[in-house]
């Protein structure tokens, strides 16, 4: 994904359970700035 310069983003990290993710993830609308990052520390 090449991200353009004169466009804002918003960047979320989610490091929770999946569940809390799934919760937070239901609440965001569709758009194009939004970029995700996850990390489960769980093995």
């Amino acid at each position: 994904m090449i991200l353009s310069k004169k466009k804002r983003y918003l960047q979320i990290a989610l490091n929770s359970s999946l569940d809390d993710a799934v919760s937070i993830l239901r609440q965001l609308p569709v758009d194009e700035r939004i970029i995700l990052e996850s990390w489960n520390s769980s093995n």
